[in-house]
């Protein structure tokens, strides 16, 4: 999450957020990006297979259940909240040329102070 800062850059043209924490990832960027500048999430469709976790908080490891696209995590909602959506890549509209994962393209909103400083 620290590494944009040490770049020693002010701004930033194109951001690309791959790896782990991408949502705070996304908000991290926000003093570094502006109205011009691109956000690109990798894996922001991606789906995964995963364990229910039971009523008493343990999880059932007898059966995997198909878990809900990363986009639907707080985190990743929490993006949108200061960058709108330029354009999606996802398995459902692109299926011959996109990988089970897509991609989305982000650029911050024009109201979104410059230079505050968000929660990571």
């Amino acid at each position: 999450l620290k590494l944009i800062q040490r770049a020693n850059e002010s701004r930033f043209d194109v951001v690309l957020i791959d790896g782990r924490v991408r949502g705070e990832s996304a908000i991290a960027a926000l003093p570094y990006v502006d109205e011009r500048s691109v956000v690109i999430i990798h894996d922001w469709f991606l789906e995964e297979w995963g364990y229910e976790f039971l009523p008493d908080g343990t999880q059932d490891f007898s059966k995997p259940v198909k878990v809900a696209p990363r986009n639907r995590l707080k985190s990743y909602r929490q993006v949108l909240e200061f960058y709108d959506v330029v354009c999606r890549v996802s398995p459902q509209t692109h299926p011959l040329r996109c990988s089970r994962a897509g991609l989305v393209v982000l650029r911050k909103k024009p109201q979104v102070p410059p230079n505050k400083v968000f929660p990571a």
